[in-house]
């Protein structure tokens, strides 16, 4: 199992609120080694980007438990951390086989009649407020105009 998959699973294996304050101590951290950063004293600039992909994964994690909820699923229990070894391997290998590849895709695309087709683009994610700012160019006509008087 790759160091993905596992923190996938680590992941899931959380209930929705846990994961509301996973993100909120990711980003809080984030914050914080932007802050180093712009001070000077960031070790490992790498750190960013493994932070950044844990909120991404987190966030995947909430949409998929928000798409459950939706389609009237009950929302995954919370199951134990993978582990790692080749006897977790094993295990999970003898207790339920996968289906190929081709068979988990055409069911993944393929709507049953019993539930519709979910758009996922109408799915609404807890993104930070940006600061607007004047898109207008009502700003940009007053340098004119003052650069025109002299």
């Amino acid at each position: 199992m790759t160091a993905r998959a596992i923190a996938l699973d680590n992941l899931r294996a959380l209930s929705a609120d846990e994961l509301v304050a996973h993100l909120r101590e990711q980003r809080g951290q984030l914050f914080q080694v932007r802050l180093q950063q712009t001070i000077g004293q960031v070790e490992n600039h790498r750190e960013i980007r493994a932070i950044r992909r844990e909120i991404a994964r987190t966030m995947t994690v909430q949409v998929e438990y928000k798409l459950a909820a939706e389609r009237g699923e009950p929302v995954p229990a919370p199951a134990a951390p993978a582990r790692r070894g080749r006897r977790a391997a094993a295990a999970a290998v003898e207790a339920s086989p996968a289906p190929s590849r081709r068979r988990r895709s055409r069911a993944a695309a393929q709507p049953t009649a019993d539930e519709p087709a979910v758009d996922v683009t109408d799915i609404e994610v807890e993104r930070p407020q940006a600061e607007t700012t004047d898109t207008t160019g009502a700003a940009a006509a007053d340098d004119d105009e003052e650069w025109k008087e002299t």
